[in-house]
C-alpha cells in the first residue's frame, strides 16, 4: 500500500518530498501553543519572560529538524513560518510597541526566522565537516551482550 505522507519523529514526510503539509502542521501547532502565553501571561510578566516562553514553547517547534525540511527556496512556505514570529513579536513587545516587524526584531535582538533557519543549516554543516556529528555507526556496536 502506498501512502501520501507519513509522520516520523515529528516530521511529516510526503512521498513527493514537498514539505507544505509539514509546515502547515508546525505552524498550526505553534499558533496553538502561542495561545497559552496569550491567555495566561498577558500583562503579568515582562517582555524578557515572554521572549523565553516564545523560545522554549514556540520557536523550538518551528525549528525542529529544520535541516531536513527547511524551505529555503519556497517563499510562500517561509512566509507562513515567519507569520508566527511576527505575531509573537507583536505580543511580546505589547500594545505600545513598534508597528514595524523589523524594529520589533531589533528591539528583541531576534533574527527573521528564514535567517535563523539558514544559521541552523550552516551550524549543522559545520558540525558535519568538523566531525562533531558521526554518520554510519553500526547499531550492533552499541549492543551489550
Amino acid at each position: 500500500m502506498v501512502v501520501e505522507s507519513e509522520k516520523d519523529l515529528g516530521i511529516m514526510i510526503a512521498n513527493d518530498t514537498i514539505w507544505k503539509e509539514h509546515i502547515v502542521m508546525i505552524v498550526a501547532k505553534a499558533n496553538r501553543i502561542m495561545g497559552f502565553p496569550n491567555r495566561h501571561c498577558a500583562g503579568l510578566v515582562d517582555s524578557e519572560a515572554l521572549l523565553r516562553l516564545y523560545f522554549s514553547l514556540v520557536r523550538s517547534h518551528l525549528c525542529y529538524c529544520s535541516q531536513v525540511w527547511a524551505p529555503q527556496s519556497v517563499v510562500s512556505q517561509l512566509i507562513l513560518i515567519e507569520k508566527v514570529q511576527r505575531r509573537a513579536t507583536r505580543f511580546i513587545v505589547g500594545k505600545g510597541g513598534d508597528l514595524y516587524y523589523r524594529n520589533r526584531l531589533i528591539k528583541l535582538k531576534l533574527l527573521p526566522l528564514n535567517y535563523w533557519l539558514e544559521y541552523l543549516d550552516l551550524d549543522f554543516f559545520y558540525k558535519c565537516i568538523k566531525g562533531h556529528i558521526i554518520f554510519g555507526l553500526q547499531f550492533d556496536e552499541y549492543l551489550f551482550f
